[in-house]
């Protein structure tokens, strides 16, 4: 099983590519105050994280014949299951495969644009279409693992190459600064839909709850969840503020969707590109296991590798691709998934569960 260290390293894998990519758009949406947005979100992102790892704590302690021991497909439909019965077992698996879904495309798009934009600096064109379809096809065989802790370092890579990427992009934009001192910057005043778009994409950024009892299940010590939820979450603000804030006050209302395509074209950006490439790759091969196990559970694949799992997993990629190649502009889809489906995965279901699940105490003592 997975320790501390390794879990948060796993989550921390999930979530930073996109945040560090997008959340600069984001603060120039919302204002200045985007920043103490961003904050908040990151503190109730981790007490729902805790909350949910209580629930799935709890469960096993009531039942340990079932739940404990063995790798068991579709954990966070588990719990609504376990608290609500069938309907929010579906419920919570329709939110999750939306939100793996979305996710998913989004990662594979910002991949394949910053392959692109790679190619265009070295004086080569190549059809984005394209770039898409071999990325799909060099991600297939690894979306065949069973579960996280079948990615041996895979979690570590994509987390230490965010971290450099993040290094460089700061230095990037500090000599673009140097070089060009006078250039003024001017911040629009946030309108509503502004704020709101803006607030989706950070609620994206933060995302990633549905992948929580999943990395849990795999730990040694799973009631260690919580400090690894927090730990996560604080990692992730160190990694996302200083990108978010110096680019919105060296850019202001000229930043786009990717912040990549703000920087100046050079070797510190094509090199920040390759590396968050690299991490999007990774993250998009953890983040859609949660999804590909509630797929399985339904269509009664065993949890083990074979065929049926190789179809299965292969087919999700290829509706990813499809819809990439359909809907080529991200920022759209991250804002809607935000808002949307991660709002609830993230905020509303962990309480509701938990609660419902603490309220149930009596019939606990009684087993």
């Amino acid at each position: 099983g997975l320790g501390v260290w390794s879990a948060m390293v796993f989550l921390v894998a999930e979530l930073a590519g996109s945040g560090v990519l997008a959340l600069p758009l984001a603060l120039a949406n919302i204002g200045y105050g985007g920043i103490a947005v961003m904050v908040l979100s990151a503190v109730m992102s981790a007490i729902s994280g805790t909350l949910l790892s209580k629930c799935w704590l709890v469960m096993r302690e009531r039942n340990p014949e079932k739940f404990t021991g063995g790798q068991l497909n579709s954990a966070y439909p588990t719990i609504g299951e376990y608290a609500w019965g069938k309907p929010m077992r579906y419920f919570v698996s329709a939110f999750i495969n939306l939100t793996a879904f979305g996710v998913c495309t989004v990662f594979l798009l910002m991949a394949a644009q910053n392959i692109q934009s790679l190619l265009d600096l070295a004086k080569v064109h190549f059809s984005f279409c394209f770039i898409l379809i071999i990325l799909a096809v060099f991600l297939v065989p690894f979306t065949w693992a069973g579960s996280p802790k079948d990615f041996p370092g895979i979690g570590l890579c994509a987390s230490v190459a965010t971290g450099i990427a993040i290094v460089i992009i700061l230095a990037s934009m500090i000599r673009d600064k140097t070089e060009h001192p006078d250039r003024k910057v001017t911040i629009d005043t946030p309108t509503f839909e502004s704020f709101f778009l803006g607030f989706g994409a950070i609620l994206f950024s933060f995302g990633g709850v549905g992948l929580f009892p999943t990395i849990q299940q795999d730990m040694q010590e799973p009631a260690k969840f919580p400090f690894v939820s927090y730990l996560s979450f604080a990692v992730l603000l160190a990694m996302y503020l200083p990108v978010s804030a110096m680019a919105f006050f060296l850019y202001g209302d000229k930043l786009t969707a990717n912040i990549l395509q703000q920087l100046p074209s050079d070797w510190l950006r094509a090199t920040a590109e390759a590396i968050l490439t690299l991490h999007l790759l990774a993250a998009f091969i953890i983040i859609i296991n949660p999804w590909s196990q509630d797929v399985e559970s339904v269509l009664k694949i065993p949890p083990t590798f074979g065929w049926r799992r190789c179809l299965a997993r292969t087919l999700l990629v290829g509706v990813c691709l499809f819809t990439a190649e359909s809907v080529p502009q991200f920022g759209g889809l991250l804002d809607f998934i935000g808002g949307a489906s991660v709002t609830t995965l993230n905020f509303v279901l962990p309480c509701v569960l938990y609660l419902r699940i603490c309220s149930r105490e009596g019939d606990w003592h009684a087993q």
